[in-house]
């Protein structure tokens, strides 16, 4: 189809436990499913696929889980890169965002968060310096 950006998309296990679409266009791959150490290569294989300079962006908006193992990966990518951009982490579910604060991987160089627009996940999970009043809090529905 002509005007349509090409897509490469990796899956891994045929119980798609995995899957990653690499928009290679937008230099984004977009994570769907579980990150952890049987599905790591995947990811490590997707993040080495996208070559030349310029951001990447990782989309993890349907992240289902992630281990300190593929979190260290995408901080690991982003310390590495040498071309003066950023990895940027888009929608990070608020498990991702509590476990950068916990090791203290929030602050690597070159990695940018961008956390879900939930706002009770700002309250539940804030970044390090950030305090929420109580009048913040949504109400109920």
């Amino acid at each position: 189809m002509a005007g349509c950006s090409p897509i490469i998309e990796f899956v891994a296990f045929s119980n798609g436990r995995l899957r990653i679409r690499h928009d290679l266009d937008l230099r984004e791959l977009r994570v769907m499913g579980d990150l952890d150490c049987v599905t790591l290569h995947v990811l490590v294989g997707a993040l080495a696929s996208i070559t030349g300079g310029g951001g990447v962006c990782v989309d993890l908006a349907h992240l289902e889980f992630i281990d300190v193992g593929a979190l260290r990966v995408l901080v690991n990518v982003a310390a590495q890169r040498d071309d003066g951009h950023v990895l940027t982490l888009r929608s990070a579910p608020p498990q991702v965002c509590r476990l950068l604060n916990l090791t203290g991987w929030g602050e690597a160089p070159r990695l940018r968060l961008q956390a879900a627009t939930d706002p009770l996940a700002a309250v539940l999970f804030p970044r390090p310096g950030q305090s929420v009043a109580p009048t913040e809090l949504p109400s109920p529905a």
